[in-house]
């Protein structure tokens, strides 16, 4: 908080205090993606099928639209759910997202500017994340959340015939680990060979995690967030600029 200025505070403190569980979904995905690496390593890779498995390159971005369920309660971070921009490097263990809410409500003075929209930038290193919130730097390592590759569990999954979905011929696939549990499904389009749907349902030490995601304006790269890392540094994370001292610092009184 104290490297954020006033307006973004209050734009951070808002959309907090209007989520059902803001951070509970980074602590839940940290503890997720942990289960399933450490699942999915001990799984063997099955080479009989009859159909091959669709080949997800090591560089991808999409729009993607993601909803999450905690225990069964449907959650929102402190960006309500909706539409994301993200792009992921497998080779590079990274991964970016970007998203810009409009606030329902506002202060006046922020009304027509850019301080009327939450814009929220997350980055997912090998060893560490961070946000950016309206251009201020936030350090979310404790949330011990990091890169986890979306697809990789496909070198298990199993051949699911073809389906239809939202009027889309698709090609699903699935894979289920019995401890801990999960369960995935990847419904690839019959048309472009590209992720059009992922399901996935966990169960870890704490809890359930459930996760629908759809996939949207795909491409074989990370063009659709072009700049993204340019100029990302993890120290200007963990050693944000601190807000400077108020020339006044008398606390304001308002009704």
């Amino acid at each position: 908080p104290g490297s954020m200025n006033a307006p973004v505070r209050w734009l951070f403190f808002v959309g907090a205090a209007s989520a059902t569980a803001p951070f509970d979904i980074a602590h839940a995905r940290a503890r997720h993606h942990a289960a399933l690496r450490y699942a999915l390593d001990a799984v063997p890779v099955l080479v009989e099928q009859q159909r091959a498995k669709p080949t997800i390159p090591p560089a991808w971005s999409a729009k993607v639209n993601i909803t999450t369920w905690l225990n069964g309660v449907i959650q929102a971070s402190i960006v309500p759910i909706g539409d994301m921009f993200m792009a992921a490097n497998s080779q590079l263990k990274r991964m970016a997202t970007k998203s810009a809410v409009k606030f329902a409500w506002a202060p006046v003075a922020f009304v027509g500017t850019s301080k009327e929209f939450l814009n929220l930038t997350e980055y997912l290193t090998s060893d560490y994340m961070g946000m950016e919130i309206n251009g201020e730097a936030l350090d979310a390592s404790t949330y011990k959340t990091k890169y986890y590759d979306t697809f990789s569990w496909l070198p298990i999954a199993q051949d699911g015939g073809s389906v239809m979905f939202n009027g889309t011929a698709c090609h699903k696939w699935s894979a289920s680990i019995p401890v801990p549990f999960a369960h995935f499904e990847l419904l690839v389009s019959e048309a472009t060979s590209t992720p059009v749907y992922m399901f996935t349902n966990s169960t870890y030490a704490g809890g359930s995690y459930v996760q629908e995601a759809l996939y949207s304006q795909w491409t074989n790269d990370e063009s659709l967030l072009p700049s993204i890392w340019d100029g990302y540094s993890k120290d200007a994370f963990q050693h944000p600029a601190v807000c400077a001292k108020p020339a006044d610092p008398t606390p304001i009184d308002t009704p």
